[in-house]
């Protein structure tokens, strides 16, 4: 299959055009003909070199929505031909910490397009229990916008592909200081500590959290933003504009 991957880390030139082998399923996984997939600031930090082991060459992209092109033997939710989208963050759902809706807690999380194979390819694979059916309300390349935005308490900036400053999870009126504003902060502790603020950090959100901001997006109560859509082939040319921090919502490529 067609991928634009690398084989080692550094700047978006080392994304290359690549013929690798479609992915194989175990029982319970199910392939996934990738229609589009957004681009997340994880995928230009995997791309520099993070302290983490990651499968080689590596195949980024962690919002991907696509249509089930093959199904495990002991699959029988998934049907061929279904609009689908990947739950970015995935765990092992039944452990004391998903119990809790804490999935990132979990010793078992990990995100697609990080620690395994992602979708900036024609195919990607997941298991079945991490699909979420989707309907055709929205494109493929708008559905893709909504995962990682949506799936936390965030306020509207440029960078996050929906249009009103809410949160899904009906949390209170929250400030968020993303990893995508850069590494460092600078607090004024007397005000902090005068004030009584909290400093609360968010990897991720829960899958229950996912299927609440879905069911929001179906009703329209809110709206994907898509930046831009990019081919496959020019996901150098994608990242680099999301580095340079031009676009206003989700950059989105498609093989």
């Amino acid at each position: 299959m067609r991928a634009m991957a690398f084989a080692n880390p550094g700047g978006p030139e080392v994304l290359q055009i690549m013929d690798l082998p479609k992915p194989s399923l175990e029982d319970d996984e199910v392939l996934v003909q990738v229609k589009a997939c957004a681009l997340n600031h994880l995928d230009v930090w995997v791309r520099q070199g993070l302290p983490t082991k990651i499968p080689m060459p590596h195949i980024g992209g962690c919002e991907i929505t696509g249509i089930v092109a093959e199904v495990g033997r002991n699959v029988r939710d998934a049907k061929i031909g279904q609009r689908v989208l990947i739950s970015p963050g995935q765990s092992c759902m039944h452990c004391d910490w998903c119990n809790q809706g804490l999935d990132s807690c979990c010793d078992q999380f990990h995100i697609i397009g990080y620690q395994t194979q992602g979708g900036f390819a024609e195919y990607a694979k997941a298991r079945a229990v991490d699909l979420l059916p989707i309907s055709e309300a929205w494109s493929f390349a708008e559905w893709s916008a909504v995962p990682t935005p949506l799936d936390a308490p965030k306020t509207t900036t440029s960078s996050f592909g929906f249009t009103r400053a809410r949160s899904c999870s009906m949390f209170q009126a929250v400030t968020n200081v993303s990893g995508t504003a850069g590494g460092k902060v600078e607090i004024d502790l007397r005000f902090f500590f005068s004030q009584q603020h909290c400093i609360l950090g968010a990897y991720m959100g829960s899958r229950h959290g996912l299927l609440q901001c879905l069911r929001l997006i179906e009703k329209r109560v809110f709206q994907p933003v898509v930046d831009s859509v990019f081919p496959l082939e020019k996901l150098r040319e994608a990242q680099e504009r999301m580095e340079k921090r031009e676009m206003f919502g989700k950059i989105v490529v498609t093989p």
